[in-house]
């Protein structure tokens, strides 16, 4: 859909008209759903023909294949079927599939696997902020309700039923509950706005989130819950008021009974929350630090990187693919403020083709003597360009493209692998591809985090690509300034050899590693807005308590200091109260995050979900807060003239 908007101005009549694809005419029969987004990052989807280059032979297992389950049909009996007819493709075939296998997934699990516990993560963090939202509400209800006991205890004593006084102070307690799920609403429309701005690459369909009627639905029942939660407590605590009770115990006593333990328990479950919050939010912050300190292993600065597919059309001959390139490599050396220039059929932190490789002196007895490598084909000059550093032997050379045998170089985790006591420059690996291909070991590079700073190497073998010539290849180019103000240039020399080819993927190698770690990014930045709120709740809260406490025992500290009592005496009062309620949640928090710690192992990179120095951090945040927000009712409990209160 967005091929057909961009470049055909969403003509309707493009169906059935022909279109040049590589100087081949292909009518088109079809446009997408505008939201069809499948694979991600397509365009333009052609039938594989039978017989064709894709299918070269059963040595190319490049594909990935999809299906419908029958109505009723499981994926365990798919399974089961699958199993056969792999075990039947095994046995007729034991060359090219001894010992391969068929596993189905669900693709749901494919499409949402990696993010679920992203997912997960921030939805209880949401739901986490809600209980704090409620539980600072109905404080702050049950605060209002204490103001009132008087007037509900006459109400009491008038007649009216504890039914009738807890229905008032329910409907009471939905008027800012239903006000704010309108104005969260609101919030939420323009939150999609920014969602779609500043989500990752990664995330699966997020140009499919939007406001519907499902989240209208949601919302509503949310925000009913939330009348609830915060508004049964003042309304419980505000129906069974007894006058008599009042008139014998005094307003105080019976609110510090009553009120004040329970608005006490809120406050203790806010700190408590928002301490789980604090200590995950420290903990993905330590991670994602640690991610943006690992060495991927090659260099990323000054790298300016470009797709380049010469046409098929043109370039039907190896030679002349291979000829193509080096005249664009030659040109791109040659520009000022080039420092380097290589190609590679891809790049590292991008997936790419496997093939099984085993030591030619020790034919595979089994499946498991063959190392599963991934497969990269590049130019000369490639390690120098990417910084990929060689712990023995030489990269790849010019006559290299005409010697026999074909040479290889191979990742240290993979000459480790086959040959872990004995100098592996001189030896030969076998390729199986048809007969098997027998290549000589010429270098050793260091290992690449292919799949981004948060994977371990995999073993890898690199080809020349001057005895393996394609037509698509990623030109790298290592820049003096600036990697992208050299691309107007780059696109220059790539068009005056072939005007034809298209050019894409434009980018910086440190804009793709940074673009890999987008995920980690976004999820700190959202779990540590939402454990910021959390905090300033949890201190909100407790200075309401606290304001409440002073304003309340306003009588007493006045009698304390006619008595005598010491400006620090009142202070460590108040700064009493206000410690045992936030050990108390702070108690209570160590305690859920110790047993729920583990779940975060899965989210966290180098970092124990028990790390003493993001817990002790957090505590000392947590701690700091509670003094700052006990700190004005105590202030004002120290300015306390005796002699005002008793006459007032």
């Amino acid at each position: 859909h967005a091929l057909w908007q961009r470049r055909f101005g969403g003509d309707p009549g493009i169906i059935g008209s022909a279109i040049s694809i590589e100087g081949a005419p292909h009518d088109v029969v079809a446009v997408m759903p505008e939201k069809f987004a499948f694979p991600s990052g397509v365009e333009m989807w052609l039938p594989m023909k039978r017989g064709g280059r894709q299918e070269s032979g059963r040595g190319n297992n490049n594909f990935f294949v999809f299906g419908r389950l029958r109505d009723g049909a499981t994926m365990a009996q798919a399974q089961d079927q699958m199993s056969v007819v792999a075990r039947t493709i095994s046995t007729t075939y034991p060359d090219s599939k001894k010992g391969w296998s068929v596993r189905l997934e669900s693709m749901h699990e494919v499409l949402f696997g990696d993010v679920r516990p992203l997912m997960l993560l921030l939805m209880g963090a949401t739901g986490l902020l809600l209980l704090i939202a409620c539980a600072n509400l109905s404080s702050l209800a049950l605060a209002g309700v204490m103001a009132r006991f008087n007037e509900l205890a006459l109400r009491r004593s008038l007649g009216a039923t504890e039914a009738m006084i807890a229905r008032q102070l329910m409907i009471e307690s939905f008027a800012p509950t239903v006000l704010g799920g309108v104005f969260g609403i609101g919030l939420a429309v323009g939150g999609v706005k920014l969602l779609r701005t500043f989500a990752p690459a990664g995330l699966p369909r997020v140009e499919s989130i939007t406001v519907d009627g499902s989240v209208l639905l949601v919302s509503l029942a949310v925000t009913v819950f939330s009348g609830l939660i915060f508004g049964i407590a003042p309304a419980l605590q505000g129906a069974r008021l007894r006058l008599a009770q009042i008139l014998r115990e005094g307003r105080t006593a019976t609110e510090s009974y009553r009120g004040l333990r329970l608005r006490t328990l809120l406050v203790s479950t806010q700190v408590a929350l928002s301490l789980v919050m604090l200590i995950t939010a420290g903990l993905l912050i330590q991670s994602a630090a640690r991610l943006q300190a690992v060495d991927p292993g090659f260099d990323v600065g000054q790298k300016l990187t470009v797709n380049v597919q010469l046409p098929s059309f043109h370039y039907s001959d190896r030679e002349m693919s291979s000829q193509a390139y080096r005249d664009i490599l030659d040109r791109l050396r040659s520009l000022p403020g080039v420092v380097d220039a290589a190609a590679a059929d891809q790049l590292p932190l991008f997936s790419g083709p496997y093939n099984r490789v085993h030591r030619t002196d020790r034919p595979p007895v089994s499946d498991a003597d063959r190392v599963p490598s991934l497969r990269r084909i590049v130019t000369d000059g490639y390690f120098a360009t990417l910084g990929i550093r060689l712990l023995a032997g030489r990269e790849f050379e010019a006559g290299d493209r005409t010697c026999e045998p074909p040479v290889v170089v191979n990742s240290e985790m993979l000459a480790q692998r086959l040959y872990p006591s004995e100098n592996p420059i001189g030896q030969q690996l076998t390729l199986p591809w048809g007969d098997g291909i027998h290549m000589e070991i010429v270098g050793v590079a260091a290992d690449v985090r292919d799949d981004g700073p948060s994977m371990d190497p995999r073993p890898v073998f690199y080809l020349p690509y001057h005895q393996y010539p394609g037509n698509s290849m990623r030109v790298v180019v290592t820049t003096e300034g600036e990697a992208t103000s050299l691309l107007p240039m780059v696109r220059e020399v790539i068009r005056d050899i072939e005007r034809d080819a298209p050019i894409y993927n434009e980018g910086t190698m440190a804009g793709w590693l940074s673009d890999s770690l987008a995920q980690v990014r976004f999820s700190t930045m959202l779990l540590t807005g939402f454990a910021a709120i959390a905090l300033i709740l949890a201190a909100t809260g407790l200075y309401g308590v606290m304001a409440y406490f002073v304003t309340e025992r306003n009588l007493e500290i006045g009698i304390r200091v006619a008595l005598g009592a010491a400006p620090a005496h009142i202070a460590r009062w108040v700064f009493g109260k206000g410690a045992r309620m936030s050990a108390g949640g702070l108690f209570v928090g160590l305690a859920v995050t110790a047993v729920g710690g583990r779940f975060l192992n899965d989210l966290l990179y180098a970092t124990s979900p028990f790390d003493a120095s993001t817990w002790i951090s957090v505590c000392v945040v947590l701690l700091a807060s509670a003094f700052f927000a006990c700190l004005i009712p105590a202030k004002r409990a120290l300015a306390s003239n005796p002699s005002d209160i008793m006459r007032g």
